[in-house]
Protein backbone atom coordinates (compact mmCIF):
# COMPACT_ATOMS: atom_id res chain seq x y z
CA UNK A 1 0.00 0.00 0.00
CA UNK A 2 2.78 2.40 0.93
CA UNK A 3 4.68 1.71 -2.29
CA UNK A 4 1.54 2.33 -4.32
CA UNK A 5 0.84 5.65 -2.61
CA UNK A 6 4.41 6.86 -3.04
CA UNK A 7 4.43 5.98 -6.74
CA UNK A 8 1.51 8.29 -7.48
CA UNK A 9 2.40 11.85 -8.23
CA UNK A 10 0.65 14.54 -6.26
CA UNK A 11 -1.14 17.42 -8.01
CA UNK A 12 1.77 19.89 -7.63
CA UNK A 13 4.19 17.23 -8.91
CA UNK A 14 2.07 16.72 -12.02
CA UNK A 15 1.91 20.48 -12.52
CA UNK A 16 5.69 20.72 -12.24
CA UNK A 17 6.00 17.88 -14.73
CA UNK A 18 3.69 19.70 -17.15
CA UNK A 19 5.68 22.90 -16.73
CA UNK A 20 8.87 20.96 -17.35
CA UNK A 21 7.39 19.38 -20.48
CA UNK A 22 6.44 22.81 -21.84
CA UNK A 23 9.93 24.10 -21.11
CA UNK A 24 11.47 21.13 -22.89
CA UNK A 25 9.19 21.67 -25.88
CA UNK A 26 10.12 25.37 -26.03
CA UNK A 27 13.82 24.55 -25.84
CA UNK A 28 13.54 21.93 -28.58
CA UNK A 29 11.60 24.32 -30.79
CA UNK A 30 14.36 26.89 -30.35
CA UNK A 31 16.96 24.33 -31.41
CA UNK A 32 14.85 23.35 -34.43
CA UNK A 33 14.65 27.03 -35.45
CA UNK A 34 18.42 27.35 -35.16
CA UNK A 35 18.96 24.19 -37.20
CA UNK A 36 16.59 25.48 -39.86
CA UNK A 37 18.45 28.80 -39.98
CA UNK A 38 21.75 26.94 -40.35
CA UNK A 39 20.37 24.83 -43.21
CA UNK A 40 19.02 27.92 -44.95
CA UNK A 41 22.36 29.72 -44.66
CA UNK A 42 24.28 26.71 -45.97
CA UNK A 43 21.90 26.32 -48.90
CA UNK A 44 22.21 30.03 -49.64
CA UNK A 45 26.00 29.81 -49.62
CA UNK A 46 25.83 26.82 -51.94
CA UNK A 47 23.58 28.73 -54.33
CA UNK A 48 25.81 31.81 -54.20
CA UNK A 49 28.79 29.65 -55.12
CA UNK A 50 26.67 27.97 -57.83
CA UNK A 51 27.36 24.52 -56.41
CA UNK A 52 23.97 23.11 -57.37
CA UNK A 53 23.69 24.77 -60.73
CA UNK A 54 20.92 27.08 -59.45
CA UNK A 55 18.16 24.58 -60.20
CA UNK A 56 17.42 23.97 -56.53
CA UNK A 57 16.61 27.50 -55.37
CA UNK A 58 13.22 26.28 -54.22
CA UNK A 59 14.93 24.23 -51.50
CA UNK A 60 16.52 27.40 -50.14
CA UNK A 61 13.15 29.15 -50.31
CA UNK A 62 11.51 26.28 -48.44
CA UNK A 63 14.25 26.40 -45.81
CA UNK A 64 13.72 30.16 -45.45
CA UNK A 65 9.97 29.69 -44.95
CA UNK A 66 10.64 26.94 -42.41
CA UNK A 67 13.14 29.19 -40.62
CA UNK A 68 10.69 32.08 -40.36
CA UNK A 69 7.91 29.77 -39.18
CA UNK A 70 9.93 27.92 -36.55
CA UNK A 71 11.59 31.12 -35.35
CA UNK A 72 8.20 32.78 -34.90
CA UNK A 73 6.91 29.75 -33.02
CA UNK A 74 10.03 29.58 -30.84
CA UNK A 75 9.83 33.32 -30.11
CA UNK A 76 6.43 32.75 -28.53
CA UNK A 77 7.96 30.21 -26.13
CA UNK A 78 8.19 32.63 -23.19
CA UNK A 79 4.40 33.14 -23.43
CA UNK A 80 3.56 29.47 -22.82
CA UNK A 81 6.64 28.19 -20.98
CA UNK A 82 9.32 29.41 -18.63
CA UNK A 83 12.08 28.99 -21.20
CA UNK A 84 13.59 32.30 -22.21
CA UNK A 85 15.60 30.85 -25.08
CA UNK A 86 12.98 31.59 -27.70
CA UNK A 87 12.54 35.17 -26.55
CA UNK A 88 16.02 35.99 -27.78
CA UNK A 89 14.81 35.15 -31.27
CA UNK A 90 12.43 38.12 -31.25
CA UNK A 91 15.40 40.18 -32.41
CA UNK A 92 15.77 37.99 -35.49
CA UNK A 93 12.22 38.42 -36.77
CA UNK A 94 12.53 41.94 -38.30
CA UNK A 95 15.67 41.00 -40.22
CA UNK A 96 14.10 37.73 -41.41
CA UNK A 97 11.04 39.64 -42.58
CA UNK A 98 13.19 42.20 -44.41
CA UNK A 99 15.28 39.49 -46.03
CA UNK A 100 12.55 38.59 -48.50
CA UNK A 101 12.71 42.16 -49.85
CA UNK A 102 16.50 42.33 -50.24
CA UNK A 103 17.69 41.31 -53.75
CA UNK A 104 19.45 37.95 -53.60
CA UNK A 105 22.37 38.98 -55.81
CA UNK A 106 23.11 42.10 -53.78
CA UNK A 107 25.76 42.42 -51.10
CA UNK A 108 23.07 43.24 -48.56
CA UNK A 109 21.36 39.83 -48.76
CA UNK A 110 24.12 37.84 -46.99
CA UNK A 111 24.74 40.74 -44.58
CA UNK A 112 21.09 40.81 -43.51
CA UNK A 113 20.97 37.01 -43.36
CA UNK A 114 24.03 36.83 -41.14
CA UNK A 115 22.96 39.76 -38.94
CA UNK A 116 20.63 37.42 -37.04
CA UNK A 117 23.39 34.93 -36.25
CA UNK A 118 24.01 36.38 -32.74
CA UNK A 119 20.32 35.90 -31.91
CA UNK A 120 20.45 32.24 -32.87
CA UNK A 121 23.73 31.65 -31.04
CA UNK A 122 22.37 33.22 -27.84
CA UNK A 123 19.14 31.23 -28.15
CA UNK A 124 21.03 27.96 -28.57
CA UNK A 125 23.22 28.73 -25.56
CA UNK A 126 20.14 29.47 -23.45
CA UNK A 127 18.32 26.39 -24.73
CA UNK A 128 21.26 24.15 -23.89
CA UNK A 129 21.69 25.55 -20.38
CA UNK A 130 20.73 22.93 -17.78
CA UNK A 131 17.62 23.47 -15.69
CA UNK A 132 18.10 23.17 -11.95
CA UNK A 133 15.28 21.42 -10.05
CA UNK A 134 15.22 24.12 -7.36
CA UNK A 135 14.59 26.78 -10.02
CA UNK A 136 11.83 24.67 -11.51
CA UNK A 137 9.97 24.56 -8.21
CA UNK A 138 10.43 28.28 -7.47
CA UNK A 139 9.19 29.49 -10.84
CA UNK A 140 6.43 26.95 -11.39
CA UNK A 141 3.76 29.13 -9.86
CA UNK A 142 4.92 32.54 -11.05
Amino acid sequence: MHAEASSRATAPDRTLAAVGARDLAARRLTLVAAASYTASVLLGVGLALRLGGGRHRWVHHAAYITTVTTTTMAATGPLWSRSRAGGVLLGALPALAALSRVPTRSRRHPVVALSVLPCYLAAVLLARRPVRPENLEERAWS
